[in-house]
């Protein structure tokens, strides 16, 4: 038998002819192919669909198990031959090179087209975000101005303490703050449930035009931020501005939850529409979101994300602020 192996992800004509080369090499034996199952990179398609996409090319074709690497597959098989691409030349791993030595399967290197899946990807890669900044950018200039917050639920003190449920607690205890902002407060409910575990709390609404940020502030920084669906009310060219304030106010937590684009393509995807709320205009990627947090020199904070989502509606981001 010949081996022959690698991710083939995406497969290109360059992986073909290195199938086809190491038929003509050895008329008359079967060339059996293994496919990595993992990679530095995320792989674009499972092991069980590459194995699919090469059987058609050669004799036999499985995936690679997953403690299993092909010096292992080298010395259970045997092979007369261990055929890779001439870009493989002086590069092939020691395990392997020493695998074959130990049952004699000679090493071949075969010239191919010159394709490199990652380079295509990078490429592809490149093109599309060139795609996705253009895109983005008729977006953010062509968005609609912000239309007014209007209530779309019960926002009376009973109705948001059945919606709120064990959320005032789970801030208190999750946090520990001394000192709160409730950033986009609305009608103030969740300050009211804050002030009532004898947390010291301020409200403040971007909404209200009446009311000046800095009036109403009594520290210069608080323990924790909160900022709960604010910013897809936000025009997108506004992000960066109210980003940079919720950070300026912070000096320890950000506890943000929004609706994001529910299935963005790219990280720069984004939408100016949503059927459960008309004044929600900027849905945008949640990576995105963090990124730009990140950005500001915040941390992610993964773990007290997952405590806060108690409603698991992966609407949730936290931030340390350095």
């Amino acid at each position: 038998m010949i081996l022959v192996g690698g991710k083939f992800d995406p497969l290109h004509r360059g992986h073909v002819e290195y199938f086809q080369a190491a038929k003509r090499l050895f008329p008359g034996e079967s060339v059996w192919c293994v496919v990595a199952s993992h990679a530095e990179r995320p792989l674009l398609q499972s092991a069980e669909d590459r194995v699919f996409l090469v059987r058609p090319f050669v004799d036999s074709a499985r995936a690679l198990g997953e403690h299993e690497c092909m010096a292992d597959v080298i010395r259970a098989n045997k092979p007369r031959a261990y055929v890779k691409g001439r870009d493989w030349e002086g590069k092939l791993p020691a395990d392997q090179r020493a695998a074959c030595r130990e049952v004699g399967c000679a090493t071949v290197f075969v010239d191919t087209s010159n394709y490199s899946s990652s380079k295509l990807l990078h490429q592809y890669r490149a093109m599309t975000d060139a795609l996705a900044v253009e895109a983005f950018e008729r977006f953010v200039q062509n968005q609609r101005p912000a239309q007014p917050w209007k209530p779309v639920t019960d926002y009376s003190l009973e109705a948001r303490r059945k919606i709120e449920g064990i959320h005032p607690q789970l801030i208190k205890d999750v946090f520990q703050p001394i000192s709160v902002l409730d950033y986009g407060c609305g009608p103030g409910r969740l300050v009211t449930m804050l002030r009532e575990l004898d947390l010291k709390v301020v409200g403040y609404e971007p909404s209200d035009q009446f009311k000046n940020l800095d009036s109403i502030l009594r520290d210069d920084r608080y323990d924790l931020v909160i900022c709960r669906e604010v910013l897809e009310h936000v025009p997108v060219r506004f992000w960066l501005y109210t980003i940079r304030r919720l950070v300026g106010l912070s000096k320890c937590y950000i506890y943000i939850t929004a609706r994001f684009h529910p299935d963005p393509i790219h990280l720069l995807d984004a939408r100016d529409h949503d059927d459960l709320d008309p004044t929600h205009i900027s849905l945008l990627s949640k990576e995105l979101l963090r990124t730009l947090f990140v950005l500001h020199g915040c941390k992610s904070r993964p773990d007290l994300e997952e405590k806060m989502d108690w409603k698991h509606q992966g609407r949730v981001l936290v931030f340390e602020v350095a």
